[in-house]
């Protein structure tokens, strides 16, 4: 029985650490929104809204962007500097909550 049982724990963990998570920012993409070289939690336990700051992998990377709507598959974010990103859907990896 307690092998099943930590068995079931690991796996939540491991399941859990994709579902929150921390992010450190860096840049002025953000600014003054988001400041540079500060801890964020991130979740992804529920879908992001417009407005929300979310994290999204790009050729490896993580980046952060704000939110401003979605078309089909795609999430269309912008940055302060009023450029703006279309990401698909699964290349979100969570949104930001608050600094840490």
């Amino acid at each position: 029985m307690i092998p099943i049982v930590s068995k079931l724990i690991k796996k939540l963990a491991k399941n859990f650490s994709k579902k929150i998570f921390l992010v450190e920012v860096e840049g002025l993409s953000c600014f003054p929104d988001l400041l540079p070289h500060k801890t964020y939690l991130v979740q992804n336990l529920f879908p992001p809204k417009n407005g929300d700051f979310v994290v999204f992998i790009k050729d490896g990377l993580y980046f952060v962007k704000r939110l401003i709507g979605r078309r089909e598959n795609k999430f269309i974010l912008v940055d302060n500097f009023g450029q703006k990103f279309f990401v698909e859907k699964d290349k979100i990896v969570g949104s930001l909550k608050f600094v840490v």
